[in-house]
């Protein structure tokens, strides 16, 4: 039988993991300018990383908040959140003249949500759930709202509020540990904040900087 990694050194190693992941992110949107790239082998390797760890030990789904567990309360708080954020994003575009509907739109709606779960399922399961047990809470919501932020940089206004949002879904998660509706969040908040108030489309890119 190979031997297994301790516990506390695994959860080191998936906290290295989640920075560098972050550290590539700066490197291949800001240096490389490869999108696209970075997106589609971050799903697949991370993936593959949560598809093994699931595979070796069942139980890993409930603690990565991938079952149906607290899924309703989840939902409804994360819904607040969604309606809380849209308002405000349709609120600032009608101000500024700026509320588009256009079908790129959809596309990114559709394929937005998958990204986002990644990205909830990095900071929330890997860094929040290794933390929590030895930090304070309030001291983990934090991390991890600066881990949402920083990785947005050097844009201010979408450093501020991914981090907000960050630190609202993570309270979320610490208190129902259900992942999906934090993905779904993400990912249409993203669509709204993106198009509404930053007015530029993610789709187009993507497609022109892979």
């Amino acid at each position: 039988m190979s031997p297994t990694i301790p516990v506390r050194s695994h959860a080191v190693l998936e906290v290295t993991a989640v920075a560098l992941t972050a550290l590539l992110h700066v490197i291949f949107y800001d240096v490389l300018h490869a999108r696209g790239v970075f997106i589609v082998v971050t799903i697949l390797a991370w993936s593959t990383y949560f598809a093994l760890r699931i595979r070796q030990g069942p139980d890993s789904r409930r603690e990565y908040g991938l079952t149906t567990d607290g899924l309703r309360s989840s939902a409804i708080a994360t819904l607040v959140v969604f309606l809380i954020g849209g308002a405000i994003c349709m609120a600032y575009a009608l101000s500024r003249g700026r509320l588009v509907l256009v079908p790129s739109m959809l596309i990114v709606a559709l394929l937005y949500p998958i990204w986002g779960l990644l990205q909830q399922l990095l900071v929330q399961t890997m860094v929040v759930r290794n933390l929590a047990p030895h930090i304070s809470r309030p001291v983990v919501v934090v991390v991890a709202a600066i881990l949402f932020g920083a990785v947005h940089l050097p844009d201010p206004t979408l450093t501020v509020v991914t981090a907000v949002l960050g630190g609202a879904l993570t309270l979320i998660f610490m208190r129902w540990r259900n992942i999906w509706p934090l993905g779904v969040c993400h990912g249409w908040l993203g669509v709204l904040f993106y198009y509404w108030v930053l007015h530029r489309d993610p789709w187009l890119e993507i497609i022109t900087k892979t």
